[in-house]
């Protein structure tokens, strides 16, 4: 399961991330659960505090910023393209994206799935 996230989208994802239910369920599909959580810079990221939390319950947290400084080594730019980089879509039939914040994030999230074999009903939005 890949979540796309950016900026507050992050609020509606931590529900998920705190909910026991939930993160058994995607421990028992056989899945993981990456989160690709865009902002601008590292003070931007809410909810750091819980990446620890999330991190034992089994989610892997990819920061990814647009504005990021030199000495950063993560991932730089957008979370659509980090998504699409990382290839975490390598099962397209079982694959499942839930995206959280920016309309524009999302769409291009979207095609990328849509091109790559992901059924449009495995992609779930805020919107």
């Amino acid at each position: 399961v890949a979540f796309g996230v950016a900026g507050t989208g992050v609020a509606p994802i931590r529900a998920i991330f705190e909910s026991e239910e939930a993160m058994a369920a995607v421990k028992g599909s056989g899945r993981t659960a990456q989160l690709f959580y865009g902002a601008q810079d590292l003070d931007d990221l809410a909810f750091r505090e819980r990446f620890e939390c999330w991190e034992q319950s089994g989610v892997q947290i990819v920061p990814v910023l647009s504005r990021a400084s030199d000495s950063f080594d993560g991932q730089k730019g957008y979370v659509q393209d980090a998504l699409a980089k990382e290839g975490v879509l390598n099962t397209p039939s079982s694959s499942v994206i839930v995206l959280c914040g920016g309309k524009e994030m999302a769409e291009s999230i979207k095609e990328f799935a849509a091109s790559a074999g992901i059924p449009e009903d495995r992609i779930l939005t805020n919107f």
